[in-house]
């Protein structure tokens, strides 16, 4: 079986040509990509306290014809922590990267409009006390 793979040459590794992966043969121009991560970094983004990282990854991570190079992960205290999507291109994978982006910080702007509503009717309660206390004691 190894040896069939050995004879319809799929590359293993991939390199960028600019922002397009092309095969390479070369562990050691693979190994140079992968130890320049600005170089394969499409974009990272922190986003309240997660943070939106998308790599070109260097192999086809993909399990089915479509290739897959890029990683869009999320990592933090979020409902998308550990998400992780998978794109073909650089330009699928910035635009992945920017939808990911838009969905949590959407997310939290929810969460600061309900810890304001939240702190809000605290506060009001808490000046209604204050005022049932204050009619009580006067």
């Amino acid at each position: 079986m190894s040896e069939n793979w050995k004879a319809r040459k799929i590359p293993l590794y991939y390199v960028l040509d600019y922002h397009t992966p092309i095969p390479s043969h070369e562990m050691g121009e693979f190994i140079r990509l992968c130890e320049d991560f600005d170089a394969r970094k499409v974009n990272q983004t922190l986003v309240g306290r997660s943070t939106v990282s998308t790599i070109f990854w260097g192999v086809n991570i993909s399990l089915d014809e479509t290739p897959k190079f890029f990683q869009s992960k999320v990592l933090g205290d979020s409902l998308l922590d550990e998400l992780m999507l998978f794109s073909e291109t650089w330009e699928e994978a910035a635009a992945t990267h920017q939808v990911i982006v838009d969905v949590l910080t959407s997310e939290l702007e929810t969460q600061y409009q309900r810890d304001y509503q939240r702190d809000f009717y605290i506060l009001s309660f808490s000046m209604a006390i204050a005022l049932l206390v204050f009619q009580i004691v006067r």
